[in-house]
C-alpha cells in the first residue's frame, strides 16, 4: 500500500470521528439548560462513578490535560450540573460531585449513546470487529510510542540547555546551537521559551541561566518520570507551563 492510500485511511478515520461526535450530547431534550459535548459528559460520568473524585484524579481516569478538565468543570458547574467542595483531608484541593439532574440524566443519556454506537456498527460482524478494535489499538499504540520518544527528546533538549550553562555560563546562540546539526530550529524555540519563563537570561548577547533554572531542572525531571509512568499527556502540558 502507497502513502497515497494510507493517507486517505487516516482521512477517513478523522472524518468518521468527526461525523461521530458532533453536536456533542444534546441534553435540552431532557429539560436542561445546557448544551454538552462528549468532553463534558465523559466528565459527568466519571464523577457520578466516583463522588467525591479530584480534578487531578479525574485528568488520570480521562487521560486528558488539566486545563481541558478545569475548563470543563467550569461549564458544568456554571449549568448547576456538578458542584466543588473543598476536600476534608486537604483544603488545597476540591472534591466534585454530580447534581441531581446530571444523575437523573445518566440513564438516558446513556441509552443514547448505545443506541449511537448500534447504529454506528450496524452490518459489522463480531469477526471483523474484533479485528478493528486490533488495529486502532495498534494505531493507538504507535501514536502514544511517538509521542513519548518526542516527548523525552524535548526534555532533553531542554535539559541540555541548562546544564550546558550552567556549567559554562556566558554562551552565545551559535556556541549553543554549534552542535543542534538539523534541530537548529527546535533549539532555537526551547532557548525562546526558556527565556520566555526567566529560567534563562540574555545579557549582551550572551545566554545565563538564572536562579529558577535549577528548580526548573528538577520539576521537569519530576513531570517526566510522571509522563513515563502514566503516559499521560497531561504531565507534558504542565511541564511547559513552568
Amino acid at each position: 500500500m502507497n502513502i497515497q492510500d494510507k493517507n486517505e485511511i487516516m482521512a477517513l478515520l478523522q472524518k468518521t470521528s468527526r461525523r461521530f461526535f458532533a453536536g456533542g450530547v444534546d441534553s435540552r431534550m431532557q429539560g436542561s439548560r445546557a448544551r454538552l459535548g462528549q468532553t463534558q459528559w465523559m466528565l459527568i460520568q466519571t464523577i457520578i462513578d466516583n463522588p467525591g473524585i479530584s480534578q487531578e484524579e479525574v485528568a488520570s481516569k480521562m487521560d486528558l490535560d488539566k486545563t481541558t478538565i478545569a475548563k470543563a468543570v467550569k461549564k458544568l458547574e456554571m449549568h448547576e450540573m456538578l458542584r466543588r467542595e473543598k476536600s476534608q483531608e486537604d483544603a488545597r484541593k476540591y472534591q466534585l460531585f454530580a447534581s441531581d439532574e446530571a444523575v437523573n440524566m445518566k440513564d438516558t443519556m446513556n441509552k443514547r449513546r448505545n443506541d449511537r454506537n448500534t447504529l454506528a456498527l450496524e452490518g459489522i460482524d463480531d469477526a471483523e470487529l474484533e479485528t478493528f478494535k486490533g488495529t486502532l489499538e495498534k494505531i493507538e499504540g504507535n501514536m502514544k510510542s511517538n509521542y513519548m520518544n518526542m516527548r523525552k527528546h524535548k526534555v532533553e533538549v531542554v535539559i541540555g540547555i541548562i546544564d550546558s550553562l550552567m556549567d559554562n555560563p556566558g554562551q552565545s546562540k551559535e556556541e549553543l546551537l554549534a552542535n543542534a546539526k538539523d534541530e537548529r530550529e527546535h533549539l532555537t524555540f526551547m532557548l525562546n521559551y526558556l527565556a520566555q519563563r526567566d529560567i534563562v537570561e540574555i545579557k549582551d548577547g550572551l545566554y545565563y541561566t538564572t536562579r529558577k533554572a535549577a528548580l526548573a531542572k528538577e520539576k521537569i525531571k519530576y513531570h517526566d518520570h510522571l509522563t513515563g509512568r502514566h503516559g499521560r499527556r497531561g504531565h507534558h502540558r504542565d511541564f511547559m507551563k513552568l
